[in-house]
């Protein structure tokens, strides 16, 4: 039986867990625009609906209605990460409001910058967030794709290459978040990447001594496309075409097996908007990440 929530009367908005007879219409809502939603249709496809697990970890959608018409969705991810969709501030807000009456301790906020600014007014209980990244979200298609053909030895990372990626990664997230996840919490953050590795999602080209150069991830595949993230290059090989080389030939495989590819970057990373507009890829539409905590 669905889980309903109350909102205030004048938004005339109803929230409600989703179940398993939801995925359907969930589904239907969703492909109105599917690049932007990729992830979440990813997720879909991947993962069904199901309730949250014990403990408060896994995940959950939360289901925003007006009027007996689905207007909007949020995923929830392991109640740290809340993605909001929705065509109307109303539902956007309600999420927030929901998330901030549950208590709810998020870390980020992530989605088209429109439900994601709303959400963030209604949640924030009167605090700043520690990072406000406002970026641009990316697709690319194969008939816009722009193919360096120059062969290099980007390859799925393998567990010996654990430590060298972790090190990368840690660098990257310090450069783009002004945090170090590894300081924070390293066996975490190892296992994180570890289960990459595993789930051969991460792309790595090495040097002779086995020192990362570039990498990248695929954060999520599905019917739909595939979504990259994680793209970094050690800063002393910026500056000589090794991106444009190394994502051009991840970009070829991926669009051997898929119809679109997405990603999104700080619209202040002048250099990475060059990189990506280069290859091909086409911005769709503005979107935000807030780092709450």
């Amino acid at each position: 039986m669905a889980e309903h929530f109350s909102q205030h009367a004048a938004e005339a908005v109803s929230l409600r867990r989703a179940h398993w007879g939801d995925q359907q219409a969930l589904e239907r809502f969703l492909n109105r625009d599917k690049a932007t939603h990729l992830f979440v249709l990813s997720w879909l496809e991947n993962h069904g609906i199901r309730p949250a697990a014990p403990g408060g970890g896994g995940f959950r959608f939360l289901l925003g209605e007006r009027e007996g018409r689905l207007e909007g969705a949020c995923l929830i991810l392991a109640r740290r990460t809340a993605m909001p969709i929705s065509t109307s501030h109303e539902v956007a807000g309600a999420f927030g409001a929901h998330m901030t009456h549950a208590f709810a301790e998020l870390e980020h906020i992530v989605g088209e910058s429109s439900a994601v600014d709303v959400f963030w007014e209604r949640y924030k209980r009167n605090r700043r967030p520690r990072l406000c990244r406002s970026q641009r979200y990316y697709v690319l298609r194969p008939d816009h794709f722009k193919d360096p053909c120059e062969p290099v030895p980007v390859r799925l990372a393998r567990l010996e290459d654990l430590d060298a990626l972790v090190i990368a990664s840690a660098a990257m997230y310090r450069e783009e978040t002004l945090a170090d996840p590894y300081k924070d919490n390293p066996q975490l953050f190892v296992r994180m990447h570890r289960h990459r590795i595993l789930h051969r999602t991460s792309y790595l080209w090495c040097d002779h001594q086995g020192k990362v150069i570039f990498k990248a991830d695929v954060s999520c595949v599905g019917r739909y496309g595939a979504q990259i993230a994680g793209v970094y290059t050690a800063p002393e090989h910026r500056g000589r075409g090794v991106a444009r080389r190394a994502l051009g030939r991840l970009c070829r495989e991926l669009l051997r097996q898929h119809a679109c590819l997405t990603l999104y970057v700080n619209d202040t990373n002048i250099p990475a908007l060059r990189l990506y507009e280069r290859l091909g890829f086409v911005t769709h539409c503005p979107y935000r990440t807030i780092f709450v905590t």
